[in-house]
């Protein structure tokens, strides 16, 4: 038999461990930038590379039970940024202060860090039931099926007209949708068009609904995009069970996360965090390749560093918004608390 997959808290265990032995490059990389900003205080490369080998243990030692070693890095960061924003050279004194907590974050990953924090993000194991907006002109039919639906677990919230749909969808975007061929301010095939064509219209469950008709109709749903089409009066039975089958389809494929995270203590905490509520993680390490990142893996979100090299998280950002295809891509930042004061 296949062993067992380590549970939330062992594989946290065993990456805190990975990150006290990693730690070790990161603080001769630091001495060896010190040594640098002796012989040449000038150096603005080597400065901005301090800073950065700062903000990896600003960020990642109190996810490993290590605060103190959080704040000495937080505190290392400040100040190099400080002078960076200065554009001056660092005085003895900067550079007495930065050696002095090099060797203190040497003492304090010799130390026994705090307790594990629990696995919140894991914690939620039952799923959230199904939310279902009925685009229905008919008052009743409409009460009707999101009665049903509600019966069966769901929960269901109703349109009568196109714009009455769009701006529940703008509100909260459901789950699946059943929407009849005609509204009064438009075509329900043209809604199903324009949903599909939206954030995460891919992943929606739609059927639609309308008076019988020839075969072409059908195809004209489908050829909109729906994933069923049922004749009035609704087969409500036949219609749920259409609709959960679809819902659960797409339930089965988790939800996908881009994180760009140059620091690989940081990239595995961030990936075990997801992983282990069901998400499917990609890690970019490399901001150049970003664009590359999403046309091939088509995240859901995007997870965005502020200190990266050669750019930072808001550029990334902006780079983000100004491309069609990913202009509506959820994007969130993980940053310290220096960039949130």
């Amino acid at each position: 038999m296949p062993a067992e997959s380590p549970s939330f808290e062992e594989a946290l265990r065993g990456l805190r461990e990975k990150f006290v032995r990693g730690s070790g490059d990161r603080l001769a990389r630091i001495e060896q930038l010190l040594d640098i900003l002796n012989a040449q205080p000038g150096d603005a490369g080597a400065l901005r590379d301090l800073m950065i080998q700062f903000h990896g243990f600003s960020g990642a030692g109190s996810t490993y039970g290590f605060p103190s070693v959080s704040a000495l890095g937080l505190e290392g960061e400040r100040s190099c940024d400080a002078r960076l924003k200065q554009k001056g050279t660092p005085e003895p004194r900067e550079r007495h202060r930065w050696r002095a907590l090099l060797d203190s974050l040497r003492t304090e990953l010799g130390g026994e860090p705090r307790p594990l924090p629990a696995p919140v993000a894991a914690a939620a194991s039952k799923e959230a039931p199904f939310d279902i907006l009925v685009v229905e002109p008919d008052a009743a039919a409409r009460a009707s099926l999101q009665a049903f639906a509600a019966r069966h677990g769901m929960s269901a919230r109703g349109a009568a007209t196109r714009e009455e749909a769009m701006a529940e969808v703008a509100c909260r975007l459901p789950d699946g949708l059943v929407v009849d061929a005609r509204l009064p301010d438009g075509s329900g095939h043209d809604l199903v068009e324009s949903l599909r064509g939206g954030p995460r219209g891919e992943f929606l469950a739609i059927l639609m609904v309308g008076e019988p008709s020839a075969f072409g109709a059908r195809v004209d749903a489908i050829h909109c995009g729906a994933d069923g089409y049922f004749d009035k009066p609704v087969d409500e039975g036949a219609l749920l069970r259409r609709l959960e089958h679809v819902l659960e389809r797409g339930r089965l494929e988790p939800p996908r996360v881009l994180s760009v995270e140059d620091d690989p203590d940081q990239a595995d905490y961030v990936r075990a965090v997801l992983e282990s509520a069901g998400y499917f993680v990609r890690i970019c390490g490399e901001p150049k390749n970003l664009e590359a990142e999403l046309n091939a893996f088509r995240p859901d979100l995007v997870l965005l560093d502020i200190e990266l090299p050669g750019t930072d998280g808001y550029a990334l950002a902006r780079s983000i918004r100004q491309q069609e295809a990913h202009a509506a891509l959820p994007v969130l930042f993980l940053t310290t608390q220096r960039h949130l004061e």
